[in-house]
């Protein structure tokens, strides 16, 4: 696979965007010999400590490439909340790395983002709306929709926005852009187009189904209060870079689960739906034009286009 690398670096990234399949392709490119992912974690996080302490590329390389210096492989990472970090990426990885996108049918990519919200319990809010709506997850769901179209939460689905910032830095040749649907759909066909993108030995997949797709969420108000604080503290020891404290409190929280959480397989209206495809038409279309696909004809009927 070529000449041994002389410093630590990625060859690839793929920076979006979440509850896009991007754990159904971690699990994927994993089964490929000719390429090394993280050990230990699915995700590093290094832009949120890499500035805490000196060396902490080769920190970084220590805890999750171990065998870095022992291998040849294509070195990637999994990073989808890195969507709105295209200068930082560029500044930390340099301009030769491979950037891949990850996309998803929006307005069920925001109800499955919604739904993990109500799991990893980033905004105070929904510990309200909980109390506001008596646990009643569809209804909180507009006041969530409310959020998102004001701005409170990151606009996330826009993909346009977030493409086009990256393409302020990285060529369109360098970039890969796969569509969950069809990843699912033709998972040969298009693991293939992503491993001759990374430039490595292709193996052969069958099929492929999405990964991560939880139905969980917080039993009630005091469980979305608890949640909450647990993704505080998780947050907090990432940004400080204490990796054996966040690995405490996340088995704390993984114990505490079973009271916290619960099965919920409830799915929005009507009404919801066609407001969002209403509110994402126009970036669908924009996004289209950027990588060259219709996505109207892969995510809906005819009909309803």
């Amino acid at each position: 696979m070529g000449k041994k690398k002389k410093e630590f670096k990625l060859d690839f990234l793929c920076v979006g965007f979440a509850k896009c399949g991007t754990t159904t392709l971690d699990s994927a490119l994993r089964k490929n010999e000719y390429i090394y992912l993280p050990e230990n974690a699915k995700e590093v996080f290094y832009l949120n400590w890499k500035n805490d302490k000196k060396n902490t590329m080769k920190m970084c390389q220590e805890l999750y490439y171990p065998d870095y210096y022992k291998t040849n492989r294509v070195v990637g990472d999994i990073e989808p909340s890195y969507y709105t970090k295209a200068k930082d990426v560029y500044e930390t990885y340099g301009h030769d790395v491979k950037i891949i996108f990850m996309l998803r049918e929006p307005t069920s990519a925001l109800f499955s983002l919604y739904k993990m919200s109500l799991r990893s319990v980033r905004n105070k809010d929904l510990w309200k709306y909980y109390l506001k709506n008596n646990n009643d997850i569809v209804k909180i769901f507009d006041y969530y929709i409310k959020d998102y179209k004001a701005g409170k939460t990151h606009n996330i689905y826009n993909y346009d926005e977030k493409i086009n910032e990256y393409l302020k830095y990285y060529k369109k040749n360098q970039i890969c852009f796969v569509v969950m649907e069809e990843l699912v759909k033709n998972s040969e066909k298009e693991m293939n187009r992503i491993q001759k993108f990374l430039n490595v030995k292709p193996i052969k997949y069958e099929s492929l189904s999405k990964s991560n797709a939880s139905s969980k969420v917080s039993r009630n108000a005091l469980c979305t209060y608890i949640n909450y604080w647990f993704t505080r503290m998780i947050q907090k020891s990432l940004n400080k870079k204490h990796f054996k404290l966040r690995r405490k409190i996340r088995d704390l929280h993984r114990k505490l689960q079973k009271y916290t959480f619960v099965e919920n397989n409830e799915i929005m209206t009507k009404k919801q739906e066609k407001e969002l495809k209403k509110y994402f038409k126009a970036s669908i279309e924009n996004t289209s034009k950027i990588i060259g696909k219709d996505l109207n004809k892969i995510w809906y009927d005819k009909k309803e286009i």
